[in-house]
Parts: structure tokens; C-alpha cells; sequence
């Protein structure tokens, strides 16, 4: 296993390298992606709480109006004003509301001492009985609180409204308004076209859908609904009331869900493919991915041709230890610098030489003094001189010197050129001394 460690070294850093990067980047997209996510989330936050105001807006609007016709019905009653009086009191002031004030206000009426009043001038048929309808249902078990029916089917005009109804002070009587969903659906529409949501609603305390920014879905009911995403939101709304954002999965689409809270407990909603919302994200991963890749390739490539060329490095270097092995010194001189570098030495010589690699003309004649008998040394100094050496190799593949060795051996010392700077001129040899046997 060390042997393998060993033999691979290169190629496991690059591994691990690989490794590292990946996760730093799988990393920095986790973060991206949630912070990106987070922004989306936020966005749709602000979407559907500024949708959720402004039809607070509109039911509060509705219930001041209302709760002032209220108290002058009361004040009119308590007065004791006649049935007539009190029906002109509603038809002008329906008129005033809905012709000076709102057009979404379409009807004011109620039951007014077991008698049942219409300000729009609306005379029901023989079988109504106001006292079942949902509007006066809802007042009277509210008590003293606005009371509101969302899709209150008004037989007047046949169409669905919603409706905000108030209990009297007698208990008894009850005022009512209609005001068309219309104005809702605007609102929701508006912020659909300007937002780019991709679904938003309103919803009532019972799931019913008074507004949505797909027409088609308008009027259902999500929590009758069966295997819908309207029956899904309806029921994770019904169990987690107070969560402004979740998400769904419903036939295989992610959603991601933001919500806010209306008067009467209704809902604002938006509803948004997770997929879509995260498609620049995952472009960016995509990107991130391909970035990857190629940089991957890159090294590997980087790599492998630095494996290469280190393997190449170690064979020249094996062939040349064998080489130098007939010789008994090596060395490589910069001329210019007046340096060297042992390539191979024996542990006479470096004795001789110690620590130093500079002064290389200094040391190299130190080095032959010592190994040449004194009859040879005029002559080894002045091979070894460095000043005519660009000369003496000009135009030659080396140059040799024998000589005796002092300990009455037969040796021989070699100069090999290996560069030359942009004039010419020599700046790196190889010095050889050999021992003959």
C-alpha cells in the first residue's frame, strides 16, 4: 500500500484536488441556491401581503359602511320610524354608495323588524324566507360582529357576491350588503399581470375561491375538491394555519407556497412551479458544472504531461547516474555565474569541496590539486581554466586531459558543453574525471 502511496503520489493530490474543488463548489451552490430561494420566497412574501392589504382594505371599507347604516337603522328604529321611512333610507343610501361612492357595492337590504327591506328596489318572490339565508345566519350568530358570506348567490341578479351582514340591537333584525367579487378579482389580477405570479388567490375561511389569477378556477371549492393542488393547499392551510410559506409536490412538480392573513379568516395565496422560480440557479449550475469540467480537463491534461515529463526526467536521470557511474566526479558549471551542482561525487572529493557550490573555478582546481601528481599539474590547471574554455570548445562535442593521479593512477578529466546564452557564448559545461582500471 505505501509502495502504491508512493509510486502515485502525483496523481492522488490531483484526485483529492479534484475532490476538494468539487465540494467547494457544491458548496457555494447550496448557498447560492438557498439564497436565491430565499429571495424568491421573500419576493412572493411582498406579492402576496400587498395583495392581502389591499383587500383588508376592502373588507374593512365595507364593514365601516356597513356599521354606519347600521347605526342609523338602529337610531331610525329606536325612534320609532315607520317601515316606509326606514326603506328610504336604504334605497338612498344604496344609491348613494353604489352610484356616488363604489360601483361594488350592488345591493343594501335586510330584516328589519320581521320585515324584510331591499334598497335596490328588489321584491323577492313569495317563497323567500329571508331568515334562512346564510347572510342573516351569519349576523345573527355573530353577535355584535360583521358577519361575512363570501359567494352568496344573489337572486336578484343571479350572479355570486359576497356579503357582509350585521346583527341589530334587537337581536332580530339584521343589515346586510352585496358587493361583487369583482373588485377582488381585480386586485388579484392586477398583481398577477405586474408580478408575473404565476398563480395568487384569495381564499375564505372555507377554501372557496373568491379570486384567482386563472379565471377557470374561480368559484371552486378546494376543500370539497378531490386529488387537486387546490385540495392540497387547502388542507395543508386547515393544518399549519400559521405558516406563511411551504412547499407541495404535487404529480411531480415541486411548488413553493407563500400565504397571507386577511380579515374574517381568509387567505392571500401564491402558488409557484419551484422549477420555474429556480431556473436561473440551475442554468448557473449548469454553467458551474461545464466550468468544472473543462477545468478538470485542463488539469488532467496539465497534469499528465508534468507526469510525463517527470518520468522522462527520471529516465534520462536513471541513464545518466549509469553513465556517471564510470566516473569518479561530476559536476555541472555555470560559467557565468562561476557556480556548480554535483551530478556525482565520490566521498573523497567531497571531503575535499564541503558544503560550498559557489567560486566553481576556485573549487575545481581545489578538487584537482589534490587528486593530480605535481608532474601533471601545470598542465590539468591550465585545462581547467576557465577563461579559455569558450574558445577551446568552439565548434567541438568536448575536450580531454590525462593525467596521473597522486596516487600514481591513470585518470583523465573531460569538459562536455551543454548551452550557450543568445551571442554564443558558453555558459553551462559538464566537468567529467575518470579513473582508468
Amino acid at each position: 500500500m505505501k509502495k502504491f502511496i508512493k509510486e502515485n503520489r502525483q496523481f492522488l493530490i490531483f484526485i483529492a484536488s479534484i475532490i476538494m474543488l468539487m465540494g467547494f463548489l457544491g458548496a457555494v451552490f447550496f448557498v447560492l441556491y438557498q439564497s436565491v430561494q430565499s429571495n424568491a420566497i421573500e419576493a412572493r412574501r411582498n406579492e402576496v401581503e400587498r395583495v392581502a392589504e389591499k383587500v383588508d382594505d376592502l373588507l374593512e371599507e365595507s364593514s365601516n359602511t356597513l356599521k354606519m347604516s347600521a347605526y342609523q337603522v338602529e337610531v331610525m328604529m329606536e325612534s320609532g320610524a315607520k317601515q316606509e321611512e326606514l326603506l328610504r333610507y336604504l334605497t338612498e343610501t344604496f344609491n348613494a354608495y353604489s352610484r356616488v361612492i363604489d360601483s361594488a357595492y350592488s345591493d343594501l337590504y335586510g330584516v328589519f323588524a320581521r320585515k324584510f327591506m331591499d334598497g335596490s328596489g328588489w321584491v323577492p318572490s313569495s317563497d323567500y324566507v329571508p331568515e334562512s339565508r346564510p347572510w342573516y345566519l351569519a349576523a345573527r350568530n355573530g353577535g355584535e360582529e360583521i358577519a361575512v358570506v363570501s359567494s352568496y348567490y344573489d337572486m336578484a341578479t343571479g350572479a355570486n357576491r359576497m356579503c357582509v351582514s350585521k346583527c341589530l340591537a334587537d337581536q332580530r333584525s339584521v343589515i346586510a350588503m352585496d358587493i361583487d367579487l369583482d373588485r377582488i378579482r381585480k386586485i388579484v389580477k392586477a398583481f398577477s399581470v405586474d408580478n408575473s405570479t404565476e398563480g395568487i388567490m384569495v381564499l375564505d375561511e372555507d377554501f372557496f375561491v373568491v379570486a384567482h389569477s386563472d379565471r377557470t378556477q374561480i368559484g371552486n371549492e378546494y376543500a370539497k375538491e378531490e386529488g387537486t393542488l387546490g385540495r392540497m393547499i387547502a388542507d395543508r392551510l386547515a393544518s399549519d394555519s400559521d405558516s406563511n410559506w411551504f412547499k407541495l409536490n404535487y404529480s411531480g412538480t415541486s411548488y413553493l407556497v407563500s400565504t397571507a392573513d386577511i380579515n374574517f379568516g381568509w387567505k392571500a395565496v401564491t402558488v409557484a412551479e419551484e422549477r420555474a422560480l429556480m431556473k436561473r440557479t440551475n442554468i448557473l449550475a449548469l454553467e458551474m458544472v461545464m466550468a468544472l469540467l473543462v477545468l478538470i480537463a485542463a488539469v488532467f491534461i496539465v497534469y499528465m504531461n508534468f507526469r510525463k515529463k517527470r518520468h522522462e526526467s527520471l529516465r534520462l536521470n536513471s541513464q545518466l547516474q549509469a553513465v556517471a557511474g564510470i566516473y569518479e566526479g561530476m559536476y555541472q558549471i555555470d560559467l557565468k555565474e562561476d557556480t556548480f551542482q554535483e551530478i556525482k561525487v565520490n566521498d573523497e572529493t567531497r571531503q575535499i569541496l564541503g558544503e560550498q557550490r559557489d567560486k566553481a573555478q576556485y573549487c575545481i582546481r581545489t578538487v584537482m590539486d589534490e587528486l593530480t601528481e605535481g608532474h601533471f599539474k601545470k598542465a590539468v590547471f591550465e585545462f581547467i581554466d576557465f577563461s579559455t574554455m569558450d574558445d577551446r570548445l568552439a565548434g567541438k562535442r568536448s575536450i580531454m586531459r590525462e593525467f596521473v593521479s597522486s596516487k600514481n593512477e591513470r585518470c583523465s578529466v573531460r569538459f562536455v558543453p551543454v548551452s550557450r546564452d543568445s551571442d554564443g557564448k558558453l555558459t553551462i559545461v559538464i566537468v567529467l574525471v575518470e579513473k582508468y582500471t
